[in-house]
């Protein structure tokens, strides 16, 4: 995947849960990626207007 610098943010936002959660759906565990605290997550949701479709494993 190749991202430009004028990607938005909610469409990159909107992809990591998409393959976030067909990875746990496949029965894997997602590799970390963020330094986004657990607690912060839904802090997208103000910033791009997105909301969050993360599945918990």
């Amino acid at each position: 995947m190749r991202l430009e610098a004028s990607a938005d943010p909610r469409d990159v936002w909107v992809e990591r849960d998409t393959l976030e959660n067909a990875i746990i759906a496949a029965g894997k565990s997602p590799v970390p990626y963020s330094k986004l605290h657990e607690e912060m997550r839904a802090a997208p949701g103000v910033w791009y207007g997105v909301p969050n479709k993360r599945v918990q494993d």
